[in-house]
């Protein structure tokens, strides 16, 4: 299909476009080459336009010239992407002992070899080991000096066993992380449900894989996995360890290389959340500084996906914790550069980030007591399909946020008619919060009785509300809710007539 390199052409940086250039045009003379002229036609065209493609290539095989085009491209991206990418080199080494082994250079394949091993023995590549270590055995043996070769083929064969339990470990520390992640994303607080016994077996896995032979890269995995667990069971302090201790393990490795850099700052970006949650908001920022200092260093990381969202996410805590610390308006450049980024990337952020994004512009709006810009963006999250299914704690708490948001702008009839919704939408769910309850009674009492609309009635009513709030915080649980968004605050913004924002 056409639009698949389309896409492909449109998704390269400044840099990687510039250095296409220099390497299709190498063995041109004269007149450029027919598939350099499809790159260019497509890179001009803002938005896709086939028809208009076919007609200008009619007189030449477009298939052929399509298929032309995109193996150059991403021979052009590996040759690029090798001095950052440790994979892409072991990828290359391991190809040229291929060649030096059937040019029969035994000695020559050998050598080179040693080096690839140093390389993936220092950076934990596991599978290129083996891959390494299959082609010693195999050149070893391919030699007429099979009998003084044999100790280092047994040695290789050792290794090889011995890569390939690091490997197996290290996928059982991945599968770890990865069903804490689904579990997190699913909900934010485990409650006494079937579900949270079956998660039960979490801390045990823990204690399991801490005791196996694991290596830097498998370590990570499961320290990143039992902080995420931590915070997803309310345990912020134990959560804090764990993330500290995969911010050492990636702050010893070599993290100038583009596949080991998100790693790194990744370990930043989940101790800085760990950090939030504790209230400890100096470190926090501390963690985002230097990612955004590391952001600041590199060329075209705005326009590299794996780093861009965690850099979208950077922003999202930062603005959050400038939020809670009062310092809402010294957060306004960096909504402006979210609201910038993700109206020209809204259709590669993935869901869950998306709707994090959507949901911190409607708080921040709603602070600053800018109601009508507030339900703009909570509509954009309420109208994306996807949002329940990939990020349904927010979009759970975003349901209810529509009610005070419209309750903001006294649309009462309005409200009357989403509260049956709502109540029917948050019964379905697993987790009850009272403090969901108590603030859609309040609503329904609000909308009903004149007398709550008069200032003195209705700052009596809110002190009622803020002390209920503050007694169910008391329950970990119950404060996850608080934690989505302030109700106290909001309470306290209310009795005194300010704006959020406004207050200390």
């Amino acid at each position: 299909m056409l639009s698949d390199i389309y896409h492909l052409v449109h998704s390269l940086t400044k840099a990687e476009k510039r250095y296409f250039r220099g390497f299709a045009s190498l063995h041109t003379i004269g007149e450029k080459n027919s598939y350099l002229k499809l790159f260019e036609t497509l890179n001009r065209q803002k938005k896709f336009n086939e028809p208009a493609i076919r007609n200008l290539f009619r007189t030449q095989h477009l298939f052929l010239l399509k298929r032309h085009l995109q193996k150059s491209v991403m021979k052009s991206l590996r040759t690029f992407h090798t001095a950052s990418s440790v994979t892409i080199q072991l990828h290359t080494l391991i190809t040229e002992v291929e060649v030096l082994y059937k040019k029969g250079l035994l000695k020559a394949a050998l050598k080179l070899l040693h080096h690839a091993k140093k390389l993936a023995l220092h950076h934990e590549q596991h599978l290129a080991t083996m891959q390494l270590l299959e082609w010693e055995v195999k050149l070893l043996s391919a030699s007429h000096q099979l009998v003084r070769g044999q100790k280092k083929i047994t040695n290789a064969f050792e290794e090889s066993a011995q890569q390939r339990e690091l490997y197996r470990n290290f996928q059982d520390c991945l599968r770890f992380r990865l069903d804490v992640s689904a579990l997190h994303n699913k909900e934010i607080i485990i409650r006494k449900s079937k579900e949270a016994e079956e998660q039960k077996r979490f801390p045990e896995e823990i204690k399991k894989l801490s005791k196996k032979n694991l290596s830097g890269k498998a370590q990570w995995e499961l320290y990143n996995g039992a902080g995420t667990y931590f915070s997803t069971i309310g345990n912020n302090i134990q959560s804090n360890v764990y993330h500290k201790k995969a911010a050492l393990i990636s702050k010893k490795k070599n993290f100038l290389l583009s596949d080991e850099l998100r790693q790194y700052l990744l370990s930043l970006y989940t101790q800085g959340i760990s950090y939030y949650y504790l209230k400890k908001y100096h470190e926090a920022l501390g963690n985002l500084k230097i990612i955004r200092d590391v952001f600041a260093s590199l060329s075209d990381t705005k326009n590299k996906k794996n780093i861009q969202e965690l850099y979208f996410n950077v922003l999202l805590l930062e603005g959050f914790i400038l939020m809670d610390t009062g310092k809402s308006n010294n957060a306004l450049p960096l909504i402006n550069e979210l609201k910038k980024q993700v109206e020209l990337h809204v259709s590669s952020i993935n869901t869950s980030l998306r709707t994090d994004i959507y949901y911190q512009q409607t708080v921040f709006w709603f602070w600053r007591g800018d109601f009508k810009q507030a339900l703009l963006w909570l509509n954009k999250l309420l109208q994306d399909e996807d949002a329940p299914k990939e990020n349904p704690a927010r979009f759970r708490f975003a349901r209810l946020m529509q009610l005070l948001v419209l309750l903001e702008l006294k649309e009462f009839e309005q409200i009357e008619n989403l509260i049956p919704a709502t109540r029917k939408f948050l019964r379905k769910k697993n987790q009850k919060y009272k403090i969901e309850e108590a603030i859609l009674s309040f609503i329904s009492a609000y909308i009903r009785k004149e007398e709550f609309h008069s200032d003195k009635y209705g700052k009596e009513k809110f002190s009622e509300l803020k002390k209920k709030m503050l007694r169910l915080v008391k329950d970990k649980n119950e404060a996850t809710a608080i934690r989505i968004f302030d109700y106290v605050r909001w309470c306290n913004a209310k009795i005194e007539n300010k704006t959020m924002a406004e207050m200390n």
